[in-house]
């Protein structure tokens, strides 16, 4: 990786010429998460396109050449630098009235984020963490944020309270709730792969593609093999599907799903982006707490861990307990 970093660094300055400096450093991510990324920083700017080089790295340990590999970043570059309609700019952030309405919050595991968040303004929520960030961009080359540290906020001259009650605002009516039956999701996966599946034998002879109606009897078929319809689950995320486990934390979300389901919530903790729920009023927690443990270490990259057990919405307090 050293000699990697090294061969990135020494190329992209001969590419890019003296006017911007090319740092190659590590940056920690959520949960502790090491990513190396190259940063590319102009005179007299106080925010630089930050691009993550680690799938690079594996593709450089295949074989792929440098010269190649560059060549990518440099394209990432030109789309970062070109991104229209930015919502304020760089040297405005350290204006609060210009960048409140782009405050938001998340969730993160506190035990995983405790070096973190000795830098960072949070609340405790249960055994997690709520902390805040500047959206910067969505949807065009990615989701850029700047997460809000400590002394941005002391810079800002601002309660901590203030920030909170912005962000929790924002977020909540940028990013909607939204609960969708497991088995929708699932026949919306395998519908996605039958309409681009090509059929083969007789049914080729007059059409190319699928059939709707046959595609329609696939799914019956496949969802009768996962019994799906014999287990209540649902997932909440939100709308744009990224960072939705925060939807546990909006006001009357669980409250009202427990209401139309007359029962207790499981909260499955998936990840950082969404959580499953199960309307039960009792449950055997050691075993999904097990179940979760395995997929965490199994199936989910480690920066998108939430929790490592379940979560509990109790109807007579009309609160999570863990």
């Amino acid at each position: 990786m050293n000699e990697f970093k090294k061969l990135i660094k020494n190329k992209l300055e001969m590419i890019i010429g003296d006017d911007i400096r090319v740092d190659v450093r590590d940056v920690t991510k959520n949960n502790n998460v090491t990513k190396c990324a190259v940063c590319f920083i102009e005179k007299n700017s106080v925010a630089s396109p930050t691009i993550y080089i680690d799938k690079f790295y594996e593709e450089y340990k295949d074989g792929r050449n440098i010269k190649d590999i560059c060549d990518d970043i440099m394209d990432i570059y030109a789309r970062c630098i070109k991104v229209p309609n930015l919502p304020f700019e760089p040297d405005e952030i350290y204006d609060y009235k210009k960048v409140k309405n782009y405050v938001s919050y998340k969730i993160i595991n506190f035990e995983m984020n405790r070096e973190m968040l000795k830098s960072v303004p949070h609340f405790k929520y249960l055994d997690l963490a709520v902390v805040f960030y500047l959206v910067i961009n969505e949807g065009k080359i990615g989701n850029a944020s700047v997460i809000v540290q400590n002394s941005l906020l002391e810079y800002w001259d601002i309660p901590i309270t203030k920030l909170k009650t912005d962000a929790f605002l924002n977020t909540q009516h940028k990013y909607p709730a939204k609960i969708t039956r497991m088995d929708d999701i699932i026949s919306e996966f395998i519908m996605e792969d039958l309409n681009n599946y090509k059929i083969e034998g007789e049914d080729a002879i007059n059409s190319d593609l699928v059939s709707p109606e046959r595609i329609e009897e696939i799914v019956r078929e496949e969802m009768g093999y996962t019994n799906m319809e014999n287990i209540d689950m649902y997932v909440l995320t939100n709308s744009i599907k990224f960072n939705g486990a925060t939807c546990i934390t909006y006001p009357k979300v669980l409250e009202k799903f427990a209401k139309e389901h007359n029962s207790d919530i499981c909260i499955i903790p998936s990840s950082v982006h969404e959580v499953i729920l199960v309307p039960v009023d009792s449950i055997d927690r050691n075993n999904i707490d097990n179940m979760i443990k395995e997929v965490n270490s199994n199936e989910l990259e480690n920066i998108d861990i939430l929790s490592d057990h379940v979560y509990i919405y109790k109807r007579a307090l009309k609160d999570i307990v863990y």
